[in-house]
């Protein structure tokens, strides 16, 4: 990313709490969270420097009172929505190529129940999130110089449950915000990004004076696909720290149990809030290091394995 480019997202990071509201808590290096809380009658756009990824969602619950009262002692509404994921490899601006819409697109849905009265006013959510998704992947098998295109359908279901709790000091004049997501199920996966990254030239014209060359990214190797039990771990906190919630820090896990050469990612970061609705986010910077125990085989160290991004998002709501 360019100097230019990073200046100008930080920019963006910098003025986004006056305007946000809701939206996805933090993300990891592919764009993804599971954490929905507070307010959640608001639709959200996010950007993600890693992937290239967009991300516009909604997710809503009952504006006036519950819709099921004193059910299991406790007060509940059901919540639904979801959101739609866009990335594209090589940017924005190669989105139509040769005349097609050559997009990676997945869209998730979110349905369950959520409760802001979880153990004395916490924030307790318990939804399904079924996915379909449509993407387009080059590669390069070993041994030979044709990219090859894969259009390829896959989808998936995962078990969410997300909680917060607000902890307050003796004096009742700080208050601190935790997170925890924990997300498993079922999801179809692939060892695409497990690739190593190539470039292919070809010859298309030229004379004894002057050769033109098509140049083509793909990845190197053998795609392979995969029925897989994803475990997403989030935890997160806002503390209070000079008299406002303006900053947290969170730390993920990300792993998919029966995948061939499974890999175990595990990503930090800090990100900033609204003082007055710290559980809303609206962007931050995050370092993820990617294949932990090294699965994969790479001749490359952890920290060059790792991946260092913004996100960036804003309510589209009231």
């Amino acid at each position: 990313m360019s100097t230019i480019k990073f200046r100008v997202l930080l920019l963006i990071i910098a003025a986004l709490p006056s305007v946000a509201f809701c939206q996805t808590l933090f993300q990891d290096a592919s764009g993804k969270s599971n954490l929905y809380f507070g307010k959640l009658n608001n639709a959200w756009v996010t950007y993600n420097t890693s992937d290239k990824s967009g991300t516009i969602g909604y997710v809503r619950n009952n504006n006036t009172g519950y819709d099921l009262q004193k059910h299991w002692g406790l007060n509940y509404d059901f919540m639904y929505g979801g959101d739609v994921k866009v990335n594209v490899k090589d940017g924005v601006g190669n989105l139509i190529s040769g005349g097609a819409f050559k997009p990676g697109v997945t869209a998730e849905g979110v349905i369950g129940i959520t409760s802001d009265h979880w153990h004395g006013g916490n924030w307790a959510n318990f939804f399904l999130s079924p996915s379909l998704s449509y993407t387009q992947y080059n590669y390069l098998d070993s041994g030979t110089t044709k990219v090859n295109k894969l259009n390829k359908w896959a989808a998936g279901c995962l078990l969410n449950i997300d909680l917060q709790f607000n902890i307050d000091d003796q004096a009742m004049t700080k208050r601190h915000y935790f997170f925890l997501g924990i997300q498993t199920g079922y999801s179809r996966q692939n060892n695409y990004n497990d690739l190593d990254d190539v470039e292919l030239d070809t010859r298309v014209a030229g004379d004894s004076t002057t050769t033109v060359y098509s140049s083509q990214t793909a990845k190197s190797g053998s795609y392979k696909g995969y029925n897989t039990m994803p475990l997403n771990i989030d935890f997160g906190v806002t503390p209070r720290m000079f008299q406002h919630n303006y900053f947290g820090f969170n730390a993920y896990l990300r792993t998919n149990i029966f995948k061939d050469k499974n890999t175990v990612n595990l990503g930090t970061g800090i990100y900033l809030a609204d003082d007055q609705k710290p559980n809303s986010v609206s962007g931050g910077i995050a370092w993820q290091f990617n294949d932990v125990g090294n699965a994969l085989n790479k001749t490359t160290g952890l920290v060059q394995r790792s991946s260092l991004f913004l996100y960036v998002g804003y309510s589209i709501g009231k």
